[in-house]
């Protein structure tokens, strides 16, 4: 009896041993991807990728794999870093079990994963726990990396000193790792952001010290990048014929020189040597969607330039339909990122699911043993303490007699309770019914007032009478002043609902969401503006663009925008 304890105690280290092995194929695989990365990346994450779902992974092989996806992210530009649950146990784990690089290494992808999430204020806060890491135990040339993500999250919301502070910081640190490379891109980045601020000179004088830097490392690309910068800078400076010599250092490159041909013939299209602009564009062929639209920009300028208007407008064209089809591709992508991180969300509730079934069987694995052994017990006290057992019965009975008549009064209070509350729930629907029957109400009488107002009928009649005016309006200045006045009479909420949403909307756009508001069909609309119905339909997709507004399924803009308003 007295080895019962110590026969518990050994049955629960070997359930929990069980529990936390890591498994020899999953080590194999880690070990092989880590072995792989440097010299074929590809492979290393197809090896990764056969790996089970990380939530099955024990703590010690998420860290290593989500290390590993890190470093992967680090090569492939397009990789996305796992969720940041994951990036969360294996900063843990590394807290206490990695060296002092590991820890802020693994914290700079924590704040990685968190910034793709777009969770600045967690990703800012995980980026200063690894430089207080990094600076701690002297790892300058991690803490320069941790610099420059905290500077692109600054210079992504526009914030240009700080920007440039944390890249003067960075370059600093990679100066003292004896990192030249960095250093010479840090350099870079910071007079970019000077650049950005029309601080021009002060822009050149960093660029042409990031140029020498990059001299002294022989790296082609990197002294290309360098002059395409210079070069760029001496452009808006109005020094056409230094930057057209720094530009033309970019042609020569043997990597991508297709941004390098567009900012030449921005150049030439400065300078107005339209000509060799043209020639130039005449042999880019795009490549890609991003260089697709920035030719037709291109295009689009010369011809405007040359005063071929019709040309310019196809091209202009052109190239807001293809901006338009990024925008969309990017939405797309959004979506399945969503699609996929709910994937995740749901294999998570499996896997937590399993992990609760084995905790179950555990649970009553453990429970069984306990109750043997509890069983054992009772039949070797069983002779001692019949007596004291009945009495110890008795007493519970009693107690339990107790409880229950305690359980039934409260029971009783509950049932009046709820009888309150299902009255007060009655009222409230009869409430939210009546609040229903006059939004509708109102939104009826809102459109009544508008179809019977007096511009409303004046317009209705005008464009009945198919009169054109050849690249005109209909409508002059006095019907836009009445159009805007009996709008906001009808709807006074409107303009404040505008701006808040688009504090920069221009005059005449905002003229144009007052005749909106009139409700009259696409063909109507397209005679009295003198456009196209198809041009109609552009108007309100930017509208709807300028506005922010993501339409719910069978539901139109000018239903949306008066349910708003009410």
């Amino acid at each position: 009896m007295k080895r019962l304890p110590y026969i518990l105690l050994l049955f629960m280290a070997l359930v929990a041993g069980c529990a936390q092995r890591e498994r020899p194929e999953v080590v194999a695989a880690l070990r092989g991807a880590e072995h792989l990365l440097a010299t074929d990346a590809d492979s290393a994450a197809r090896l990764l990728a056969r790996l089970p779902a990380p939530d099955s992974l024990t703590r010690p092989e998420v860290a290593r794999w989500c290390m590993l996806q890190g470093q992967l992210a680090d090569t492939f530009l397009s990789h996305s870093l796992p969720a940041f649950r994951h990036y969360r146990r294996a900063a843990q784990w590394y807290a206490s079990h990695g060296t002092p690089g590991e820890q802020a290494r693994i914290l700079l992808y924590l704040g990685r994963a968190y910034l793709e999430d777009g969770d600045y204020e967690r990703a800012m806060t995980a980026y200063a726990q690894a430089l207080a890491v990094a600076e701690q135990h002297g790892l300058h040339n991690r803490a320069g990396y941790i610099h420059s993500y905290m500077a692109d999250m600054y210079a992504e919301r526009a914030m240009w000193n700080e920007a440039i502070g944390k890249y003067r910081t960075a370059a600093e640190c990679f100066q003292k790792a004896g990192n030249l490379k960095s250093y010479a891109y840090a350099l870079r980045d910071m007079g970019r952001e000077y650049a950005l601020m029309d601080s021009l000179p002060k822009a050149l004088e960093i660029l042409f010290k990031a140029d020498s830097v990059a001299d002294v490392v022989g790296d082609e690309e990197q002294k290309t990048c360098m002059a395409n910068y210079i070069g760029n800078v001496y452009r808006f400076m109005g020094d056409f014929q230094r930057a057209k010599r720094y530009l033309f250092k970019t042609l020569k490159a043997k990597h991508d020189t297709i941004p390098a041909i567009i900012a030449v013939v921005e150049l030439y299209l400065d300078m107005d040597s339209l000509q060799k602009a043209k020639d130039l564009l005449e042999n880019l062929s795009p490549r890609n969607l991003e260089n697709a639209y920035s030719i037709h920009l291109l295009y689009y300028e010369l011809y405007k330039k040359e005063g071929k208007y019709d040309l310019a407008l196809e091209n202009l064209e052109e190239y807001k339909y293809l901006t338009d089809s990024l925008i969309m591709a990017e939405n797309e992508a959004k979506i399945l990122n969503i699609e996929r991180k709910y994937n995740d969300q749901e294999r998570l509730k499996e896997i937590h699911g399993l992990k609760t079934i084995k905790k179950v069987h555990a649970f009553i694995s453990i429970s069984c043993i306990l109750g043997i052994l509890l069983i054992i017990l009772l039949v070797l006290l069983y002779r001692k303490g019949v007596k004291e057992k009945m009495q110890a019965q008795q007493i519970e009975l009693s107690t339990m007699k107790n409880q229950l008549l305690h359980f039934s009064l409260e029971l009783e209070k509950r049932k009046a309770q709820l009888i309150d509350l299902k009255k007060e729930s009655d009222e409230y629907q009869k409430q939210k019914g009546r609040i229903a029957e006059l939004v509708s109400a109102c939104r009826k009488l809102q459109y009544k007032l508008t179809v019977s107002s007096s511009i409303y009928k004046e317009l209705a009649n005008l464009a009945s009478q198919n009169k054109y005016s050849v690249g005109k309006s209909l409508l002059t200045e006095r019907h836009w002043t009445r159009i805007e006045n009996e709008i906001m009479t009808i709807y006074p909420s409107l303009k404040s609902y505008i701006f808040n949403v688009c504090p920069e909307m221009s005059d005449q756009e905002w003229r144009y969401c007052c005749f909106f508001m009139c409700g009259f069909d696409v063909n109507t609309e397209a005679r009295l503006l003198d456009i196209n119905p198809a041009s109609v339909r552009t108007k309100h997709l930017r509208l709807k663009e300028k506005l922010k507004i993501t339409l719910p399924p069978k539901t139109s803009l000018y239903d949306y925008l008066v349910g708003e308003l009410l």
